[in-house]
């Protein structure tokens, strides 16, 4: 994630969709704590758009609890 951060400043449009991608891979390797983490950072720095918070609540509902 200290990566992703270093980046936040910049602009990359690619962002949400590598954050998405992350943590929907995270998932189907049944991480799902670390996808908990992907999708809090997701939504805390991109949730202000429509469709990255409903992509955001999709993968949540896609964890194992």
């Amino acid at each position: 994630m200290a990566l992703v951060q270093m980046y936040m400043g910049q602009s990359n449009g690619y962002l949400p969709e590598i954050l998405v991608e992350s943590a929907r891979k995270l998932i189907d390797q049944e991480r799902g704590d670390e996808a908990k983490d992907v999708i809090a950072f997701l939504t805390e720095a991109f949730g202000s758009n429509p469709e990255v918070k409903k992509q955001a609540e999709e993968l949540s509902a896609l964890i194992k609890k």
